[in-house]
């Protein structure tokens, strides 16, 4: 009896060491397969996405994409660079002041506006702008 009982407690022992082993082996190969599947995922993978970059175009915020995209992606709000205008304006000359003489000047009392209070002054004005 006693040589059945070590007996079924060695058979025992030798059992759960296999379970164990086996356990254990299960858990290494899980590891090394969700090791394996993320470094796959990565390596492997190729962008299914167009490249794009956000630019200035025409003094508007618009997607530039190496590829045509399925959905265009939204670029964030941003102030472009001011363009210059399209059609140069051309310049209205304007007469120049006409030309006053010495003899056309006088003696004037003006309001200072600063002091409301009135001043000498020596006002030049063009022929007959006195009267």
């Amino acid at each position: 009896m006693k040589k059945m009982e070590q007996l079924s407690q060695q058979i025992q022992v030798k059992l759960r060491k296999k379970i164990n082993m086996i356990i254990l082996l299960k858990k290494k190969h899980q590891s090394f397969l969700v090791i394996f599947t993320i470094v796959f995922t990565f390596l492997i993978h190729k962008p299914s996405f167009a490249q794009c970059v956000c630019k200035c175009i025409s003094g508007r915020v618009q997607p530039v994409c190496s590829q045509t995209p399925a959905v265009m992606p939204i670029c964030p709000p941003r102030i472009c660079p001011a363009r210059g205008p399209a059609v140069t304006i051309p310049k209205r000359l304007v007469d120049p002041p006409p030309k006053i003489k010495p003899s056309n000047c006088q003696q004037r009392r003006v309001k200072n506006p600063n002091t409301n209070q009135y001043i000498w002054r020596t006002i030049c004005r063009p022929e007959n702008s006195f009267q």
